[in-house]
């Protein structure tokens, strides 16, 4: 076996187990969904426009995904160390990191198939509702929302492979979506009222460091840099959604492609880490 074989397995897997085709319906229908309603909301005041139609999914697919990447990837290899197959997956001529990497390779394609049939639907959607349909920048959306997708892939195999329970990987991984797309907010937001009250930062200061920790969050990262490469006529309403701070380094699209590629990197990292060095019975 190879890295390819493996995820090549993995993504039949995810097929004969319905679970490629349950996603695949469920993001199509959120993708419909979200762009009926956001167009319906704005035909009542004039033409929808496409490229303000685009700006509106960002935020409701920066929240969905990472629910739907943490958990298609936090059994990966918890999985299989519980069920016994990661001996057998072992066995044969494949190393920890071919099983790792076959694993996040072959269940960001999972994901990658529903992003792709969720964001046809919603060129459906889009051509027959907004007056303009924006076909560049819309394949940017699908590209960059796959993107994220495998980002959350990532972090839920690099969490599965540092545990060997599965209670422990179902209660972290509510944990991390939980984190990704309710509480990190609730942190931003307890933060400020520490910083106001314990140190004297100044207003622009304050605004750098909340500024800076929205975006180390991928979601925030992804739609900075969806902002930057939409059309002109976009990126004024895209920013009012992406941070909500005062401009600095941490508004950059350099900046936030890095997060997002050290949001990848590192859990894979660590997961593979904690991986290899552990006993596996």
């Amino acid at each position: 076996m190879t890295v390819a074989t493996v995820a090549r397995k993995d993504f039949e897997d995810a097929a004969r187990a319905k679970t490629l085709w349950a996603l695949v319906v469920i993001f199509s229908l959120f993708i419909g969904a979200a762009a009926w309603f956001f167009a319906d909301v704005q035909s009542a005041s004039g033409a929808v426009a496409g490229d303000a139609l685009l700006v509106s999914l960002t935020t409701p697919t920066s929240i969905f995904l990472p629910i739907i990447g943490i958990m298609v990837g936090y059994k990966a290899i918890v999985g299989e160390r519980t069920s016994g197959t990661i001996k057998l997956l072992l066995s044969l001529p494949n190393t920890r990191q071919d099983v790792l990497a076959g694993k996040f390779i072959g269940r960001t394609a999972v994901v990658t198939t529903a992003v792709v049939a969720g964001s046809l639907v919603g060129g459906v959607v889009f051509a027959a509702f907004a007056s303009s349909f924006p076909v560049v920048e819309y394949l940017l959306f699908l590209l960059l929302t796959a993107v994220l997708g495998a980002v959350f892939v990532a972090i839920g195999i690099g969490f599965s492979s540092s545990t060997k329970s599965d209670t422990i990987a179902i209660v972290g991984a509510i944990a991390l979506v939980l984190l990704f797309t309710l509480l990190w907010n609730v942190f931003t937001f307890v933060l400020s009222l520490l910083l106001n009250q314990f140190t004297e930062l100044g207003q622009e200061t304050l605004l750098d460091v909340l500024g800076f920790t929205n975006a180390i969050n991928p979601s925030g990262a992804y739609s900075v840099v969806i902002n930057d490469l939409l059309s002109e006529g976009a990126q004024q309403a895209a920013a009012s959604q992406a941070m909500g701070a005062t401009a600095g380094f941490y508004t950059e699209t350099w900046f936030a492609a890095l997060v997002l590629l050290a949001w990848t990197v590192v859990p894979l990292a660590l997961g593979y880490w904690r991986f290899e060095n552990a006993e596996l019975g």
